[in-house]
């Protein structure tokens, strides 16, 4: 493959990454794609530049991309999806699988092109991944086709070369939520997502806005709402439970909305930090995590948590959540 061509095709790769949060490369590097090497070359041959050149007269670039995220595996079909399509010559086709599944495609070097990196759910970190040997430095791209990267994230790309490189100070990662703490403002939250324990305002609305000052009177509020819906048959037949959640992310609903609530941070592989003393702590070990299990303890003795919970997986509860079935969100993403 001609040395421009990988360039072309990988500065693709990097626009779609950045589209999906945190990206890698697999197959050795040889290319930046799962599909036919020869396709890929031939695309970045026959038209303009891929980092923002004309691609209406290309044939698309596709690009596997594991986000076990994304509703819908496969090539996908969205306003965004389609944008890139149009303006990047890259189609998205999403990967998805459990933690198994993603350790036997690191084992065996079969990686998709494109990693929306979730510790969590992947039951692998960072080291682990750079370790593999399977992600691609991508310093040289950054500096030839990143330069809204260099301008407007500059912190991102500075963490991730300090704490995700295993001490090669390069950047095999863009992290999503990394943010430069403004002095001026530091209760202001730049992320467009947050994490806690939100719920559906029409109802909350219908029954009154009760006061809640305690997790008590939240979860009395949670009982009020789960009968309202229920007695005006929201979701049209099917049972509504205040809470619900999932198997697939590990412990992920059961701890970690409830303790940024109490005033924590969170951090890779179940650690949090109090944000008053700044100590660090497994979350095993804190109040705040058993505080966390006790709260849906007693949901579930008020009949408010949903007796599925605990064996969907993550696709099963979004569709519970889009039938009406569900009032509280663990995130805002789940408010959509």
């Amino acid at each position: 493959m001609k040395k421009q061509t990988l360039r072309r095709l990988l500065a693709a790769a990097m626009v779609a990454a950045m589209a999906m949060g945190m990206a890698g490369c697999s197959n050795s590097g040889e290319t930046a794609s799962g599909g036919d090497t020869g396709s890929a070359a031939s695309t970045a041959d026959n038209g303009g530049d891929a980092s923002g050149g004309d691609s209406a007269s290309q044939e698309p670039v596709t690009l596997t991309v594991w986000n076990t995220e994304v509703q819908t595996p496969g090539v996908q079909d969205n306003p965004v999806a389609n944008a890139i399509k149009e303006k990047v010559g890259v189609v998205m086709d999403i990967v998805q699988g459990d933690a198994q599944k993603f350790s036997v495609l690191m084992a065996g070097g079969d990686l998709p092109g494109i990693i929306y990196s979730n510790s969590a759910q992947q039951g692998v970190d960072y080291s682990t991944l750079v370790s593999s040997k399977q992600l691609m430095a991508m310093d040289d791209l950054i500096e030839e086709y990143g330069e809204n990267i260099k301008k407007n994230f500059p912190e991102r790309v500075e963490y991730s070369k300090k704490f995700l490189s295993n001490g090669e100070d390069k950047v095999y990662f863009l992290p999503v939520l990394c943010y430069a703490k403004d002095e001026e403002n530091p209760d202001i939250s730049y992320t467009i997502e947050n994490v806690g324990l939100m719920v559906r305002w029409d109802i909350y609305k219908a029954i009154g806005c009760p006061e809640i000052e305690t997790t008590d009177d939240f979860l009395n509020v949670l009982k009020e709402m789960q009968d309202y819906a229920n007695e005006n048959d929201l979701a049209e037949g099917k049972t509504v439970y205040a809470i619900s959640g999932w198997s697939d992310w590990g412990l992920w609903p059961w701890w970690l909305a409830n303790v940024r609530e109490m005033g924590y941070l969170d951090l890779a592989n179940g650690a949090i930090v109090n944000r008053e003393t700044l100590e660090v702590d497994v979350n095993y070990n804190t109040e705040a995590f058993w505080d966390s299990l006790k709260f849906y303890n007693k949901a579930y003795n008020m009949g408010l948590l949903d007796p599925e919970a605990f064996t969907m997986k993550n696709d099963q509860f979004w569709e519970k959540c889009q039938n009406g079935q569900v009032l509280m969100a663990h995130a805002s993403w789940q408010t959509d």
